[in-house]
């Protein structure tokens, strides 16, 4: 609607006022509003009138490029976006070829064997030699997500991290320092995952994610980092905000683990036995929760209530279900460490 509006804001301007600015501005106002004909018949008018505007008819190019992306002949697109670059190389229009050409190579698919290098190859020099331009954010997103996917979590968060520095729109941040986070995790490079799950913490309180980050922090990135009671003190709150049943045992379970991990083994029972009645948990929690129990009476040195312990889980779910299965080659490696001993 816009275009609509400056095309006919633009046609309005007598003949003699006519700069070049405004008539390049008419011929874009025709591409965007999809009037291919008119906008190439217009552009070559401009050209000829303006034959030093290498700028703007590159730029008219450009345009046609995304037309033809846009409806999805990506190998016409390639072909407009290559002879932008050879032709207009000091332009910014060429500069933005070398971006638009990243998403005709994606879309020209890859070879008989599932590569697709010409995409990856445009994808990474354009990061490589653009930093300036404005689509560098967008192709580092780009650029972090390739990598993810194929868990090379480093280049991921450097590319992510790329994206945050050169600046995102404000809706997408917390979604991308989610991720950081994520890869660095991924990585156990657990400082920076708590860096980067604080700063979103921090800045986007009342996003979802936040919550999330909040979890990661307290289940994965703490206790993985030894700071069982930082652990504890950030997950503790989190049991009366999630609604899940299944994120809630998750928190209680590792609540319970980070008081285990300090040798507090009646602290970590308490937490666990929590869990085992839980009425909401699901059989994996409680018959998880129930392992733990035994496991603290066995730290405790009470080897005969552990091994009941145990049993009941046999009789619960059953001597031949995965989780008797595990009780039972548990209450084995008890009775013999007790043999051992005796």
């Amino acid at each position: 609607e816009k275009y609509a509006q400056a095309l006919a804001a633009y046609r309005r301007v007598p003949k003699p006022s006519r700069t070049e600015t405004l008539a390049a501005r008419e011929v874009l106002s025709l591409y965007r509003l999809r009037r291919i004909g008119e906008a190439d018949k217009a552009a070559g008018q401009f050209k000829k009138a303006h034959k030093t505007a290498t700028e703007w008819i590159a730029r008219f190019e450009v345009e046609k490029g995304e037309y033809q992306l846009a409806i999805k002949n990506a190998k016409k697109a390639r072909e407009i976006f290559e002879k932008v670059i050879e032709k207009y190389a000091a332009t910014d229009a060429g500069r933005d070829a070398h971006y638009h050409i990243i998403r005709a190579y994606h879309d020209e698919g890859p070879d008989k064997e599932g590569h697709n290098e010409p995409y990856l190859n445009a994808l990474g020099a354009f990061v490589k030699n653009f930093p300036d331009s404005p689509h560098w954010a967008k192709a580092n997103l780009e650029f972090a997500e390739f990598w993810e996917r194929n868990e090379e979590y480093n280049l991921a968060a450097r590319a992510y991290r790329n994206a945050i520095e050169k600046g995102v729109p404000p809706a997408d941040k917390p979604d991308i320092l989610h991720k950081i986070a994520k890869s660095y995790g991924n990585l156990h490079a657990y400082d920076l995952a708590i860096d980067f799950a604080r700063q979103l913490v921090r800045e986007h309180p009342q996003h979802p994610l936040a919550l999330e980050a909040r979890i990661d922090l307290g289940t994965i990135y703490l206790p993985n980092k030894g700071d069982h009671q930082r652990a504890i003190a950030e997950l503790r709150p989190l049991l009366k905000v999630v609604t899940s049943g299944h994120e809630k045992a998750n928190i209680q379970y590792a609540i319970a683990e980070s008081y285990f991990a300090q040798g507090h083994y009646a602290d970590a029972q308490r937490e666990f036995l929590i869990l085992r009645y839980d009425p909401n948990a699901s059989d994996l929690w409680i018959a998880s929760a129930q392992m733990k129990i035994a496991e603290c009476y066995a730290a405790q040195n009470n080897i005969a209530q552990a091994i009941r312990e145990l049993e009941q889980i046999k009789t619960r779910y059953g001597a031949t279900s995965n989780y008797g299965i595990g009780a039972e080659k548990r209450i084995r490696q008890l009775k013999n460490d007790l043999a051992r001993k005796n």
